[in-house]
């Protein structure tokens, strides 16, 4: 008898918890099949633990990670206390962490100002990541496809209809080719991710929000496409989803200043998403994109600020663009990582390109971090 995926939703927060009511519908159309495990930071409020607590006491599988509930998780996947740093995108790593531990069968990602749509859409997408499945093929762009083209994206400048790529879509992969998509006949393949998309604000870079004042009005084309066998593609942590099978391969890659003082920032989940589309290829996998929709409310960012951050990133994603095509060897996701994490440095340009000796220490600190998180998720259970 085939069992109903237990699904674990994944967030961080520095808000006060009120955002929780805006997920009661998703709570209460997946019963016992949906959890929601909050990873708090140093900045995040205790009304945020108080109303998680009153939302269990409901009846709801929310779990609300203090830092000293943080501190017994890494201590137990024998991780030092500063693998994650504080005051980051990266806590939501320890709320990974224990939704593996406690065996959820696919893990969703989602921001605490993203919230899903339709509820029922939302369970049935996500419930069959890690499963094989037969969907129309995006065809148009190679292996780059934009996801992006599957939204009716208008200007809030002008109102006219505008094409825009992601956040974290490879300048040297954007193109007149590359903007559009065309659905090509069906294919099987197990679905180890599945990339969902947005209403209101698109996750796009500071430069194209800047430009453009992008705003989402919904779908304009199928409701999910089958990426091809050997295709990269910016998988945004404000709605993902991936097959417990992924996860030693699913770290948010550590963001901060680089050793000059270099702003980096908002690319962990770019670099993430591309290792870990790496290592579906190599497992023989394929990511799904397109609904389930989430409306983004953004939360109050600093545009000039974000755009300093992402140029950094976007520095490194050219100069490792190469070896992000590439496919690493090994049979198990974890084996595939670590086989990135070991040609990571070495990737890099003579020198360590555009960033020079910024690039060459974070390949190397990312690599070590790679390699200590299999090593976590091991330690924890299968």
């Amino acid at each position: 008898m085939q069992t109903t995926p237990k699904l674990a939703i994944t967030v961080t927060t520095i808000n006060d918890g009120r955002f929780l009511e805006r997920f009661r519908p998703l709570l209460m159309a997946g019963e016992e099949q949906v959890s929601m495990v909050i990873a708090g930071d140093r900045k995040t409020p205790p009304d945020c633990a108080r109303r998680a607590g009153q939302m269990a006491a409901e009846g709801f599988d929310v779990r609300y990670l203090g830092l000293e509930a943080q501190a017994e998780i890494l201590d137990a996947a024998g991780l030092a206390q500063d693998f994650v740093p504080f005051n980051s995108d990266n806590r939501r790593n320890v709320a990974v962490l224990e939704a593996w531990r406690t065996g959820a069968d696919v893990l969703v990602s989602l921001d605490d100002d993203n919230f899903p749509l339709d509820p029922q859409e939302f369970l049935t997408r996500y419930s069959q990541v890690g499963s094989v499945q037969r969907l129309p093929v995006a065809q148009g762009a190679g292996r780059w496809p934009n996801v992006c083209a599957m939204l009716d994206v208008r200007s809030g400048w002008t109102g006219n209809q505008v094409d825009v790529f992601a956040r974290g879509h490879p300048h040297a992969r954007r193109n007149d080719d590359a903007i559009g998509l065309a659905t090509g006949v069906e294919q099987e393949g197990k679905v180890l991710a599945h990339v969902g998309l947005w209403e209101g604000h698109p996750d796009v870079d500071a430069a194209t929000r800047a430009a453009l004042d992008p705003v989402s009005h919904g779908m304009i084309r199928s409701h999910v496409l089958l990426a091809p066998d050997d295709a990269r593609a910016p998988m945004s942590t404000q709605n993902v989803a991936v097959a417990r099978e992924l996860i030693p391969a699913w770290w948010y890659v550590r963001m901060g200043p680089m050793a000059s003082g270099r702003p980096l920032d908002r690319f962990g989940d770019m670099f993430q998403a591309y290792f870990s589309s790496m290592v579906i290829e190599a497992l023989g996998g394929r990511f799904a994109f397109g609904a389930p929709l989430v409306r983004h409310e953004r939360n109050p960012h600093a545009l000039l600020r974000d755009l300093a951050a992402e140029t950094s990133g976007m520095a490194l994603l050219e100069d490792l663009l190469h070896y992000i095509e590439t496919v690493p060897s090994g049979t198990t996701a974890a084996e595939a990582y670590r086989s990135i994490a070991e040609g990571l440095v070495d990737a890099l340009p003579a020198g360590g390109g555009f960033l020079g000796d910024d690039a060459l220490r974070w390949a190397d600190r990312t690599a070590e971090s790679m390699v200590v998180w299999t090593r976590a998720c091991a330690r924890l259970g299968q």
